[in-house]
């Protein structure tokens, strides 16, 4: 089961969805889909290099991004994503 959670990020706040894990199904807790632990600086990041997300608020860049793919973005500007975060392992 999912369910959408707000989940705050200093200042900020996004909606992240948490997967509750029920007994008897894998790892038996609660885990969020969403690594929010350097979000902002690569959203910081990508706004010093793609004129398009500088003009906007950290707010709006960030929802923008959720929606594109951060990832997404960052290979079109040429920045690496943390070898933690890809999704392509």
């Amino acid at each position: 089961m999912s369910v959408t959670r707000i989940v705050s990020y200093g200042d900020k706040q996004i909606k992240a969805r948490q997967t509750q894990y029920f007994e008897g199904m894998a790892d038996k807790r609660d885990r969020l889909t969403v690594d929010i632990s350097d979000l902002r600086e690569r959203i910081e990041r990508l706004q010093k290099t793609n004129p398009f997300l500088a003009e906007m608020s950290f707010g709006r860049a960030i929802r923008f991004l959720l929606r594109r793919g951060i990832e997404q973005q960052e290979r079109e500007d040429g920045i690496s994503p943390p070898e933690s975060d890809r999704t392509d392992q």
